[in-house]
């Protein structure tokens, strides 16, 4: 590769030039000549002075040489005038599906980072070589158009977007550019696991497509289907801001008539976009599908589907929800520093900015059956009757670790919160005032 052949503002088009982004960075060759891509684009389009971008590296625990390769990063990065944050990620050992859990994990941490800092671009190192993998993956699996379209240069995840702008190059190119240049990186020993799916195909590839035209040729393939998931999906979005409302209590209304209206295969991607708008991850096509069908043939019923529940009324419309009753909500730990705002997502779907007037701790959690019961007769006598299952899911705010009081219930209106606030007899934080201005919003999903 010449440098030539490097467009720096094609590559990093669409980023708005004033604006800080983070990079996922690993050490690998990928990634690496990512970084110094970038930090040569940025030496053209400079932030505001003192502002840096930010780079992320990930130890996952699960080799002994990565605490290594993080610090590796982190030198790096500082060097090249980046903003250094190594992570860490616990208790991945010895999981089935390991690469699948890491990734969901990693990049739960890296938006948690991003949402801390105001960061709304996140930049991976995915390749052609990646694409090529991933089409082939998916292809075994009967994947349909969103997944034969394959890795999307830009994509919504936990609320932040990502920007992938190297899939048109491949790893030997990047690889060559490295050496001529001679930066270092590391080599991850599982790249070379055959237990792993994902090396399984590379090596497939490496002896199917020597000279490259057959990964060229995929993401071609890859990029029409992308253009053709555009179409359904915008379609699906026209449908979902005509017919569909959304409430800041967690749950949503779609009218059923104009539903029943629309083509098979939009009605799964409009089914796929609502599902994952609660933030339950990727759910099988097939199942999409299925739970599709079964919309159009229920009557005044419900049923489950990927943690959500789906509820019939008999106005013909529906209903979804959280499931609650089979799941254990999270719960979430945070010590608070005074006049330092912090960004949560709290079940992967509620996104909540906590402002403190304090130094504290606080616990965000789900209600218990016995709190969301005295929630719901609260309303009752309100003559405003709350469903128990949307109650069970709702999210609040508990100030101290073990027994503190009861500060917020972020998914209720501020006037009826603090009538119910009062009605449970809450108190302040010993100590001094905690102001928490909290902001329930749907995750982007």
């Amino acid at each position: 590769m010449n440098e030539s052949d490097l467009n720096y503002e094609e590559l990093f088009a669409g980023l708005a030039t004033g604006h800080r982004v983070a990079l996922a960075v690993s050490g690998g060759a990928d990634s690496m000549a990512m970084m110094h891509f970038f930090g040569l684009w940025r030496a053209q389009n400079p932030l505001e002075k003192h502002e840096k971008d930010l780079v992320l590296s990930v130890d996952h625990g699960l080799r002994a040489s990565s605490a290594d390769e993080v610090e590796f990063v982190m030198g790096q990065a500082r060097a090249l005038g980046f903003e250094a944050v190594p992570l860490r990620l616990d208790g991945l050992q010895g999981k089935t599906g390991v690469q699948a859990k890491a990734r969901g994990a990693r990049y739960e941490a890296m938006s948690g980072q991003l949402k801390a800092r105001g960061i709304g671009r996140l930049l991976t190192a995915h390749t052609l070589d990646d694409q090529a993998e991933t089409f082939i993956m998916r292809l075994r699996r009967g994947s349909g158009v969103e997944g034969l379209a394959g890795i999307l240069r830009l994509k919504q995840l936990y609320g932040i977007e990502l920007v992938r702008p190297l899939l048109k190059f491949s790893k030997q190119a990047l690889v060559a550019w490295l050496r001529e240049n001679q930066v270092e990186w590391y080599e991850d020993p599982s790249n070379q696991d055959c237990d792993y799916e994902r090396v399984e195909v590379r090596q497939i590839l490496q002896k199917l497509d020597a000279n490259g035209e057959l990964r060229d040729q995929i993401a071609r393939s890859s990029e029409r289907l992308a253009h053709a998931r555009t179409a359904l999906e915008q379609w699906a979005n026209g449908f979902i801001g005509e017919s569909v409302e959304f409430y800041d209590e967690g749950y949503l209304k779609m009218r059923g008539a104009p539903f029943a209206d629309l083509p098979y295969g939009v009605q799964v991607v409009v089914l796929q976009i609502l599902l994952a708008r609660f933030g339950q991850g990727a759910l099988a096509l097939s199942k999409i599908e299925r739970g599709a069908q079964r919309l159009l043939d229920m009557k005044s019923e419900q049923f489950v589907l990927g943690g959500v529940l789906i509820v019939r009324r008999a106005n013909g419309g529906y209903e979804f929800y959280r499931e609650t009753r089979r799941f254990d909500l999270e719960v979430i730990s945070l010590d608070l520093k005074a006049g330092a705002p912090q960004s949560v997502l709290w079940d992967k779907r509620i996104c909540m900015a906590v402002n403190s007037g304090l130094a504290c701790a606080i616990i965000v959690r789900a209600l218990s059956r016995e709190e969301a019961g005295v929630v719901v007769g609260f309303f009752k006598q309100q003559q405003k009757p709350l469903s128990l299952d949307l109650v069970l899911g709702f999210a609040t705010v508990w100030g101290g670790r073990e027994k503190g009081q009861l500060l917020a219930v972020p998914q209720l209106p501020p006037i009826e919160e603090r009538l119910f606030l009062d009605a449970l007899e809450s108190k302040e934080v010993e100590g001094g005032s905690l102001d928490v201005d909290l902001k329930a919003v749907w995750s982007l999903g």
